[in-house]
């Protein structure tokens, strides 16, 4: 497949998103399933909220649902690597020189890092038994996040960014209630998922925009206050 039959490929497969487009998306996909969580009968709603591993622990034996909201957060943080490294992939072969999206390639290794520490428990378990501190690993964590948002500094005036943003509010709430208060796990692991959805919808989105701008279909501004920006 040549150049331009990808390039028009690219472009039919990628529609414009707008931010109240991709907020709605967010509402669509945490409502429903924070919503349910809420008013089953099932199981305690912890059940559903914790990892699977440490709800088998809780709650004894082992039930399908056990650990599904953790486990679908898992699955938002791999696809916003997967989103993010495939369009860094996309980015690079179209414009190997003069493209600075190098934010999605620290953007996709950022969301696997923390896709492997929310699914196998990394800075919960396995780090503190191999005597890291866990304060340790979450500053790190931190840290890596900061040189993250640098790197996207130069996007800080689009609208896409407000995304971002919200995501981050809610995950920095969900560490925080979780470590100066004592809530209902469904308030920190509902912040918790809301705050990961948000972040793969903002990859997805700022994805898209990136796309467009290095197969051609769009001005080199990319700033007209309708769509992504």
């Amino acid at each position: 497949m040549g150049t331009s039959a990808i390039q028009s490929v690219l472009s039919t497969a990628c529609p414009r998103v707008s931010t109240l487009l991709a907020a709605a998306a967010i509402s669509l996909i945490c409502g429903p399933i924070l919503l349910f969580v809420e008013f089953q009968w099932l199981a305690p709603k912890e059940a559903f909220l914790r990892d699977p591993l440490a709800a088998a622990a809780e709650f004894g034996g082992y039930k399908v649902y056990y650990g599904a909201v953790s486990l679908l957060g898992s699955m938002f943080w791999s696809a916003a690597a997967a989103i993010s490294l495939l369009t860094y992939a996309i980015v690079r072969v179209f414009a190997p020189s003069g493209s600075n999206a190098h934010y999605l390639l620290l953007g996709g290794l950022l969301s696997l890092a923390l896709c492997f520490d929310d699914t196998f428990m990394l800075h919960e378990l396995v780090f503190p038994r191999l005597g890291i501190d866990e304060r340790f690993v979450m500053a790190t964590i931190v840290l890596l996040t900061c040189i993250y948002l640098w790197s996207l500094r130069a996007l800080l005036n689009r609208r896409i960014m407000l995304l971002l943003a919200f995501s981050l509010c809610c995950l920095g709430l969900s560490m925080g209630v979780d470590v100066f208060f004592v809530v209902p796990h469904m308030v920190e692991d509902g912040f918790k998922f809301i705050g990961i959805v948000s972040w793969m919808v903002f990859h997805f989105c700022l994805a898209i925009d990136e796309i467009y701008f290095t197969v051609g279909v769009r001005d080199n501004s990319r700033v007209d206050g309708s769509g992504l920006v």
